[in-house]
């Protein structure tokens, strides 16, 4: 309904349901009722003109404050109104940002994660192109799914000691990103094509618990990557760095136990490859199309060399 600007929810309404108000582009003013208990996350997906939110004092599940819903004791942050401009600072009564709260907010420049949040919901700021500084506190764990994806803004991000996971296409299409900072050793999984087509990266200094696995096509596509140096990482995954066109520099470290299938395919400026002792499984493919490589130890442990 592109021309709707506003919308009152009657008090005997108890869910706003999957897409319920979904591409009411014109979509000014929402006002929720006292009887709604649940609201679906992309109830109001695609409503990037919404710069007015109200709940009923009488509802016992959702509040507003500054134009802003949560749950009723603040914990989670349900819906940023989208046409609102500037920087944002998370509450620090709040642990998880629902997945779409901040979807395609057009406006939004910086946003300050508040001290106690833990978990970032899938989609949260994905396509929020004014968006260029993100400070992530130091409790984060989670980082959902496609979260930041396709932000045209962020050039440098660094993370959390206390982060735990980024899924899967987390920072997918960042193209001005050029930095990224991994301080902690808590990561234990960084998620398929999470960092893919982020094209102004140049290097990577990425450290693992030991147990860390860098799923498939994580960082593939990353032209502009020139050196990678890893420590703690288990497995890299299928087609983690494939096609990084500019990529010469690889430094494994020690504890890494497999690398995937064309994990590096098409990377042709790579010229030497140490594989580190403990590698024990190469994949298919895994170094195919390195039309530079010189010179390659392959460790005791590898038992197999496949197609």
């Amino acid at each position: 309904c592109s021309k709707l600007t506003s919308i009152d929810i009657p008090n005997k309404v108890t869910k706003l349901n999957d897409n319920t108000f979904a591409y009411c582009t014109s979509l000014k003013n929402v006002s929720i009722g006292s009887g709604c208990t649940s609201i679906s996350a992309t109830a109001f997906v695609n409503t990037s003109s919404i710069d007015r939110i109200t709940v009923s004092e009488d509802n016992k599940n959702f509040t507003v404050v500054d134009g802003v819903l949560y749950n009723k004791d603040m914990t989670t942050l349900v819906l940023y109104p989208k046409n609102c401009s500037g920087e944002f600072a998370v509450p620090d009564t709040v642990t998880t940002i629902a997945d779409y709260a901040f979807y395609e907010s057009p406006n939004i420049t910086k946003i300050t994660i508040g001290k106690n949040v833990k978990t970032i919901g899938n989609y949260a700021f994905y396509n929020c192109p004014a968006l260029f500084k993100v400070d992530f506190g130091n409790a984060v764990k989670t980082i959902g799914s496609y979260s930041f994806a396709v932000n045209d803004s962020i050039e440098s991000i660094e993370f959390p000691d206390s982060l735990e996971s980024i899924g899967d296409g987390a920072f997918f299409c960042n193209r001005k990103l050029t930095n990224i900072v991994f301080t902690g050793e808590n990561l234990t999984s960084i998620g398929s094509n999470a960092f893919q087509d982020c094209d102004s990266l140049t290097e990577l200094n990425l450290k693992g618990n030991g147990e860390t696995v860098i799923d498939y096509g994580a960082f593939c596509g990353n032209d502009a990557l020139k050196k990678i140096s890893l420590a703690g990482i288990k497995t890299i995954g299928d087609g983690a760095f494939e096609y990084c066109g500019d990529l010469n520099s690889v430094n494994f470290g020690e504890g890494l136990l497999s690398i995937g299938s064309c994990a590096f395919l098409n990377c042709p400026n790579i010229e030497t490859v140490s594989l580190p002792e403990s590698l024990t499984t190469i994949n298919n493919g895994a170094f195919k199309e390195c039309s530079k490589l010189t010179s390659i130890d392959i460790p005791n442990k590898v038992t197999k060399l496949n197609d």
